[in-house]
This record gives structure tokens, C-alpha cells and sequence, in this order.
């Protein structure tokens, strides 16, 4: 169809609906052209509800759509609205040899020298004329009946024909394992805003349920003061970087969640940049190699990257520490089983010790009253007043080991063969009698792995 032109309106001129038709497409047209100028990508699916129970009787019936396609023109149809398509059966048109059938909703073009209204939709005119009867808005005059351009909207199937018609794919159909016809879920369309894909929401909150987990394990790893602050040191870097990416991307996508009207791109950067981080703590991965974005055909684009996402955050940041709690009984007495190979053989060990009393009483006290060993000796070191594998309290434990608020550290002296057999038997026994209420105490034993 040829650029509308302006209208030129000068004085003497008899006006005739060619004049007002003209004016119309001009104003459309130029409309259309600024909006892509600021925003090419200013088409899509705004909302689509497919009837499911239709489909079971193999029927494709839309309840309901709002949409731009990609001419400009608008659909904005609720259920029950005339201008709403007709349903259409599948028969025929979806072989069991096909995987997917593509749903188009599709509206005939506007041509040169073809009528574009016509009476019911007769022929593929691009709009139906609908009569109507108006009332005076200002309540003075009678009711007018009124002809109205309903848009002649239609569904069309994938391998059906559609060069005289300005189409929009808005749902594809699959079957389920039962052979009977549902929506395919993970398809998603080309949209305005993301909320017309559930598949790109529940991606979402997958991410953020994974980056929640990962930020408390990291937080938990880091070393505090105190005056409630957090401290890092050198060896602490790699994982303070994460944290500090997964706390600033977290918020963003839990906006884009819970304001989904923002576009896909406008997603698509965010998701990005969160990729380009994460690929910061991965030696084998290129973020050049991030999926590129592309408009008429998401799924490539978010399912692969909701993917790489996903694997980069549950890539695990190498700690530097080994750690296990005691279970603690009512007699004082704290047992653990060394079951992880990598406690075994670390190049020094502490213990870390929360109790109801005063830091200051823990550190003065504990090395005394501590007995040490191995669940075979510790008995005989009971009866022997013997303490066992010895602890000495720091003030300044290692910087591998996360230093924790309330909690007071000892290094655990191994040059002896309590601390040997508890190695051997890969069991730990060790006992603090009053003022530690086993109900209150926790014991923590941390090994820092050999170099290499």
C-alpha cells in the first residue's frame, strides 16, 4: 500500500468520505512511523487466554487478547467481545507426526484498490461494518444508529498461507503424554510485556528462590565483628564479589516480578548483565557466548539463558575451610564423625564455641575444663583428669575461617596421639563440663585444607 499522504483542506472544498478516509490513514501512518522510530520493537502480545477445555474437543477458541501487530493495528478483546475470531478445529491441520501447530491471530491487510470494509466480514476485507445505535453524549439530541469498522480478526495455523494478512503468533499447541491437545507452555511469544509469558515469570523466581539460597550461604561464610559489621579480607574477595553481585541483581529481579509490565528486552539487559558477573567466577566460560536476543523467537533466548544462569550460580566459590558441628548431650558431652574426607588431613583444626556465658569466661575457662579425643579414649581421659588433645584460645583466628559474632575460637594442638586417633577413627569426642548448659553451648569444629 502506497504513503498515505496530507490531506490538503483549503477553503471552497467539497468534502466526501474519500477526504476523511485519507486523513485517517495519514494520521495512522504517521502515528506508526514515530513510534518506530523511538521503539522498533513496538508489537506484540499484551495478553492471550487460550480455552483449554476447547482444546480438549479439539477446538482453538481465544477467550481473550490484546495485542499490537506488527502493522500498528490494536486487538483489545475481553471474552465475549464480537471481534473476537471464531473458534477452529484442528483436524487436519495438526498430524500426529507433528510435534507443535502454531496459532496466528491474523487481520486481512489493507490493499490498494480493494474495498476494506464490508458487511459481516464478506470476502477478506480488513474490517466489518457493525451498525450501532448512539446516544447524544450531551443527552439532548436522539439516538443515532452509527456504522462501526469491527477488525476482522481470524486464526490462522502454522502452514497455512498468510502473505495478504498481517499475522501475530500468540500460542502454539502440543500434545500431552495422553495424546490430547494442550497449550505448550514454554513457548513464548513475541510480547510487549513479559507478563504475557508465564514461562519467562516462573524462570524468574526460579533464579531468585537460587540466588536467595546462594546469598545466605555466603553471607554465612563471612567473618563479623563484634559491632554487628561484616569483614572481609583478601582471601575473602572472590566470594564477597559474588555476594555483592547476587545482592544487587537480586532486587532488580524481584521488581521485574512484581511490576512484569517492563518489556522482555528490558529483562533480557538485566539478565544479561546478571550473566556477565556470574561468568566473572567461571574459568571456562566466555559471557560473549550469553544467548543473543531475539524477538520473534524468546524461547531461544530466555530458556537458554535462565539455563546458563542457573549453572553459573550453583557453581561453587572454593572455600577454604572445612567445618562440622558437635551434637551436643545432656552430660556435657559433644560427638561428631568426621564422614567428610576433607576434614581428614587438614593442615590445622579449631574449635568454635558460642555459650551463654561471657566470651571473656569462655576463653579463660575453656582450656582448662576441655577434654579432647577420640569416642575410644575420651572415657579414659575422663577417669585419668587428663585433657587430651589441648586447646589454645585466639584472638586472631586464620583468615580462611569465617569469624563469627559470640563465638570464640581455640586452636587444637595435634602433635599427639589423642588428636591422631581421633584422625584414625574419624571420630571426635570432646567435653565441657559446667558453667557450658549443653542445651545453650554450640561446638564447631573448623580444619583449614593443605595448600595444593
Amino acid at each position: 500500500m502506497k504513503t498515505p499522504l496530507r490531506v490538503v483542506w483549503s477553503e471552497g472544498l467539497l468534502m466526501s468520505p474519500q477526504h476523511m478516509q485519507q486523513q485517517d490513514l495519514y494520521h495512522e501512518v504517521f502515528t506508526s512511523s514515530r513510534l518506530d522510530a523511538l521503539e522498533p520493537l513496538n508489537w506484540g502480545v499484551v495478553r492471550v487466554e487460550v480455552d483449554r477445555r476447547a482444546l480438549e474437543s479439539g477446538q482453538v477458541r481465544i477467550e481473550a487478547l490484546t495485542c499490537v501487530l506488527p502493522d500498528g493495528l490494536v486487538i483489545d478483546c475481553d471474552s465475549g467481545d464480537p471481534e473476537l475470531p471464531a473458534s477452529r478445529p484442528v483436524e487436519g491441520h495438526f498430524p500426529h507426526t507433528q510435534t507443535v501447530l502454531e496459532i496466528y491471530a491474523a487481520v486481512p491487510r489493507e490493499r490498494d484498490g480493494v474495498a476494506n470494509y464490508a458487511q459481516n466480514g464478506a470476502g477478506r476485507s480488513r474490517f466489518r461494518v457493525a451498525n450501532r445505535s448512539v446516544p447524544d453524549l450531551t443527552g439532548e439530541g436522539q439516538s443515532l444508529e452509527v456504522s462501526f469498522a469491527q477488525r476482522n480478526l481470524q486464526i490462522l495455523f502454522g502452514t497455512e498461507p498468510k502473505d495478504d494478512y498481517e499475522a501475530l503468533k500468540i500460542a502454539e499447541v502440543t500434545r500431552d503424554a495422553s495424546g490430547n491437545l494442550t497449550v505448550n507452555e514454554p513457548f513464548i511469544p513475541a510480547c510487549l510485556r513479559i507478563e504475557a509469558s508465564p514461562f519467562i515469570l516462573a524462570g524468574m523466581r526460579r533464579l531468585l528462590r537460587l540466588m536467595s539460597t546462594r546469598r545466605r550461604a555466603l553471607a554465612e561464610a563471612a567473618r563479623e565483628r563484634g559491632d554487628a559489621t561484616v569483614e572481609y579480607n583478601a582471601g575473602d574477595v572472590t566470594r564477597f564479589l559474588l555476594l555483592n553481585a547476587i545482592n544487587t541483581f537480586m532486587p532488580v529481579l524481584n521488581h521485574l516480578v512484581d511490576m512484569p509490565e517492563v518489556p522482555p528486552r528490558t529483562a533480557y539487559m538485566w539478565m544479561l548483565s546478571l550473566g556477565g558477573q556470574l561468568a566473572t567466577f567461571s574459568s571456562d566460560f566466555d559471557p560473549a557466548a550469553l544467548p543473543k536476543f531475539n524477538y520473534n523467537d524468546l524461547r531461544s533466548t530466555f530458556e537458554p539463558l535462565f539455563a546458563r544462569i542457573t549453572e553459573l550460580l550453583q557453581a561453587t566459590v572454593k572455600e577454604h575451610y572445612v567445618s562440622m558441628f558437635l551434637d551436643g548431650r545432656e552430660d556435657g558431652m559433644y560427638l561428631g564423625q568426621m564422614t567428610d574426607d576433607r576434614i581428614i588431613g587438614c593442615s590445622k583444626y579449631l574449635i568454635g564455641v558460642r555459650a551463654p556465658v561471657g566470651e571473656q569466661e569462655i576463653a579463660s575457662k575453656l582450656p582448662m575444663l576441655c577434654k579432647m579425643a577420640s569416642w575410644g579414649d575420651i572415657n579414659s581421659i575422663l577417669s585419668a583428669a587428663t585433657p587430651g588433645a589441648a586447646v589454645e584460645v585466639t584472638y586472631r583466628p586464620p583468615p580462611e575461617i569465617p569469624v563469627k559474632a559470640g563465638v570464640v575460637y581455640f586452636v587444637v594442638s595435634t602433635e599427639n596421639n589423642y588428636w591422631r586417633n581421633v584422625v584414625t577413627d574419624r571420630q571426635i569426642a570432646v567435653y565441657l563440663p559446667r558453667p557450658f548448659d549443653p542445651q545453650q553451648t554450640k561446638v564447631e569444629l573448623l580444619g583449614i585444607p593443605r595448600k595444593g
